[in-house]
């Protein structure tokens, strides 16, 4: 059964539908045990036209990967992806071109992610040049727009700097203005910020909140921060392991966390009183404990409101635990 959360009146633009993907011993270079790794365990979400969804979790938990697959430069190992009810799996010569032009993408690292020997005007007007867009004259009109929409003004005092003439916040709006300059209707953000301290993070946050209002863009944000996710996202999927277990509005999400790593995770972010850090939820073992069993909850080793034995013997799936707040865990 497809999981189905949106906004109410929102035309949904992206759906992923039981998507699994699974790498095995030879593909997974840091892959000791000989085992296959599973990246993404049959997870569901969609995201509506012109919506910001957070996708939350620590690292190795999938999050890349879904963005990856998304963007089809892997191929899942089952499931179904869907962009404007296309199925992105089948898609090849101008459908595939347009899906191109439609998808953009946003990485982790601005430095490593634009070519140090482009100017910031070349970086932008590749797109447009590598899909045959516009003439010079429009060209350069359209990466003009999308400077300005970063808010590296005025435009023509930046065209002709390289990346190690910038910051680290500039450079991250040149990547920005070149996911944006091609009109997308959908950015996957990876990690955007983690490379910026928190007051240029909260200068491209603002940024993204403004290019989503201004041209309607939907977002596939993805995170290891709640806090992030909170000023950002209008809904918000937690995923740990590969599984989606937890998936609802931002603010339900946040305020009335249900998954016990949601919990976990909000109990990392630092709240002090009385001069000590203070945990709301403390949800997180301090010592894993053993299970030899596979086929139990993802998150029984590290849980301490797991039942002991009966959270060991399978996954549960994500249900409704009230006004389509979804969660995996059938004891919050």
């Amino acid at each position: 059964m497809t999981l189905k959360v949106m906004m109410k009146g929102n035309e949904q633009i992206l759906r992923l539908e039981q998507v699994e993907k699974i790498y095995g011993p030879r593909g997974a270079f840091f892959n000791k045990t000989g085992k296959d790794v599973i990246a993404l365990s049959r997870i569901s979400f969609s995201i509506g036209k012109g919506e910001i969804f957070g996708l939350i979790g620590e690292s190795g938990s999938g999050k890349t990967t879904t963005g990856r697959l998304i963007l089809k430069l892997e191929e899942p190992d089952a499931g179904k992806i869907f962009f404007k009810d296309k199925e992105v799996a089948t898609l090849s010569g101008n459908p595939l071109k347009t899906f191109r032009l439609r998808v953009q993408m946003i990485f982790q690292d601005p430095y490593q992610s634009l070519n140090p020997q482009f100017t910031v005007y070349e970086t932008v007007s590749e797109p447009l040049i590598i899909h045959r867009l516009k003439n010079k004259t429009g060209r350069d009109e359209q990466v003009y727009d999308a400077m300005q929409a970063v808010q590296l003004s005025p435009p023509e005092d930046f065209f002709s700097r390289y990346p190690h003439q910038l910051s680290g916040g500039q450079r991250q709006r040149v990547a920005v203005a070149r996911a944006l300059v091609l009109h997308p209707e959908l950015i996957i953000a990876d990690e955007p910020t983690s490379m910026l301290d928190a007051p240029i993070s909260i200068q491209i946050f603002d940024i993204l909140l403004k290019i989503q209002k201004t041209f309607n863009v939907a977002f596939l944000f993805i995170s290891h921060s709640l806090a992030a996710a909170r000023y950002l996202c209008q809904r918000i999927g937690v995923i740990y392991k590969g599984h989606l277990v937890e998936l609802g509005l931002g603010k339900e999400v946040i305020q009335s966390p249900r998954h016990p790593y949601t919990r976990a995770l909000l109990d990392a972010l630092p709240v002090f009183a009385h001069g000590k850090m203070v945990k709301r939820y403390e949800t997180l073992l301090k010592k894993e404990r053993e299970n030899t069993r596979a086929e139990g909850c993802i998150f029984y080793k590290r849980c301490s409101m797991a039942r002991v034995p009966d959270c060991s013997y399978e996954q549960p799936p994500l249900a409704d635990s009230g006004s389509g707040h979804l969660v995996a865990c059938p004891y919050t």
